[in-house]
């Protein structure tokens, strides 16, 4: 599901959380009559911190846009 700060699943749960920068772009796209029409997963890559010891699932998306 598509979400104005990221992308959710079924549960409505926020899985993908856009970048500022993305954000910034998103609303260029907005501008020039552009709509974030589907979002699916392309590749998801784990980053580890071993200092703190954890680690972070990324989520890398297709997205596909469409002129209103």
């Amino acid at each position: 599901m598509i979400a104005d700060e990221g992308c959710k699943n079924e549960k409505g749960e926020l899985v993908l959380k856009y970048s500022k920068k993305f954000l910034v772009t998103l609303e260029e796209l907005k501008g020039n009559g552009y709509q974030l029409k589907e979002a699916k997963v392309n590749f998801v890559v784990y980053w580890t911190d071993e200092d703190k010891n954890i680690e972070v699932k990324i989520i890398l998306p297709e997205l596909l846009f469409e002129r209103r």
